[in-house]
Order: structure tokens, then sequence, then C-alpha cells
């Protein structure tokens, strides 16, 4: 974990945030710390966590929403994802992943991925799938923040998790399953295969992105949870009863 930090750090200095190495603006903020002494403990641990986020490589905040994104669609994915660069592309991987690099890790994390890959493609297995990764995809998506910033900051990595990894992974998942399902009502499952192979493309397009270009990543993501709240409204009105024809 030491070398992961280390690494993100130096990473993160290449977006520093305005007066971060300001001495006068840390002498603004020893004063606001006084005055924030002050305020109430809600507040107080509410400002706490935002500048405990503030002070986080932005690199490893972008790679485990990437990667909570990612288990919204692909559970295990990213998993392997992990293992594969750490073990093979010498990139750091923190203390919680350390089991994906292993022979074995990487072993049952591909195993996994290809049976879940193919089994998403053949209708009524991809909807038993989605229905099992329910709360899976979830979990994931709230411990991959966690294990990749839990070192700088247990808290904030808790809280990162919680409210942005999770509900992320989450609302991909369900959305997923929903079209799935809409799919399978409209086209008989005829169209289910189409989409899993669209969803394969963007969960490989967030994974190489999160290396090649963090920020990019992050775009993808945001479209992506744009993508989730329309799909959800589209999806709403299409399986919402029909009004009953007035009587003549």
């Amino acid at each position: 974990m030491e070398t992961w930090t280390k690494t993100m750090t130096v990473l993160s200095n290449r977006v520093s945030l305005p007066g971060a190495n300001d001495p006068h603006e840390n002498s603004n903020r020893d004063e606001a710390d006084e005055h924030g002494s002050r305020l109430a403990p809600a507040a107080l641990a509410d400002c706490t966590v935002v500048r405990q986020i503030a002070a986080m490589p932005w690199e490893a905040i972008l790679w485990g929403i990437a990667l909570a994104a990612t288990a919204g669609l692909r559970l295990f994915m990213p998993f392997l994802f992990v293992g594969v660069m750490g073990r093979y592309a010498s990139v750091p991987t923190p203390d919680m992943l350390d089991w994906t690099t292993t022979d074995a890790g990487i072993l049952l994390l591909f195993v996994a991925t290809v049976l879940e890959v193919l089994g998403d493609k053949i209708p009524v297995v991809d909807h038993a799938l989605d229905a099992a990764a329910t709360f899976l995809k979830p979990a994931a998506g709230l411990m991959l923040p966690v294990a990749l910033l839990y070192d700088f900051s247990p808290m904030t990595a808790w809280t990162l998790g919680i409210v942005a990894g999770g509900p992320l992974a989450l609302g991909v998942h369900s959305t997923k399953a929903g079209t799935r399902a809409l799919s399978t009502t409209t086209t008989v499952g005829v169209a289910n295969p189409v989409l899993s192979f669209l969803e394969d493309a963007l969960a490989i397009m967030l994974l190489v992105f999160t290396v090649v270009a963090p920020l990019v990543a992050a775009i993808l993501v945001v479209l992506l949870a744009v993508m989730v709240i329309k799909a959800w409204r589209v999806m709403r009105r299409a399986l919402r009863p029909a009004a009953p024809a007035p009587p003549g």
C-alpha cells in the first residue's frame, strides 16, 4: 500500500488546487481552522470530509469511481483489470486488492469474467445473472473506491464508497437490468446479445481510459450517470399502465 500511496501522490501533484502551496492561503486556512473549532460537531465533520477529499490524489479518486461504474456493468472485470495491471504492468496495487495479482486470483477472476460475459449473451441466463448481481455489484462498487483510497483516509474512503461507488454501481446495474427486461418484452430477447456486446465495449472503454486518460474516464462516468437517469425516465414511461379508454 505504501507504494500505491506514493505513486498516486506523485501523480496528483500534476493537478493541484488553487492556493494549495501558497503560504498566505495556508495562513488563511489556519485562521479558518480556529473559527471551525467553534462550529457544531456535525458541520465540522462535514468540513473535515470535504477537506480530506480535496487533499486526496485525484487520480486515485477517478480510478475508484470509474472502476465502480464498470462493476455495475461487469462484476468481475474491474477486479481482473486491477490484478492484470498489478501483475503484468507493474501498477502498484492496494493491500486490499493484492489477492487479485496472485496466480489463483487472476485465474479465478478470468474464468468468472468469461462466464459472466458469455452468460450475459444468453436470454433467460442474463436475467438470472442480473438478479444474482443485484447485491453483489453495489458491494463491489463500494469496495473498489474504499480499497484504492483507504490508506489516504479510511473515513473518507468509506464515505466515497458509500455515497458514490455503491450507488453508482447499483444505478448502472439497475439500468442495465431494466433495459434488458424491456428488450426481452419488446424483441423477445433477440436484441439482448447486441445490448450485451455494447455493455462489454463500454466496460472495456472505461477501463482503458482509466489508465491512459483518467479525465476522459471521468467524463464517460458522468455521461453514463446521465444516461442512467434518462433511461429510468424512459423505462418508467414505457412501463406505466395505459390510461383506460373513456366509456363510449
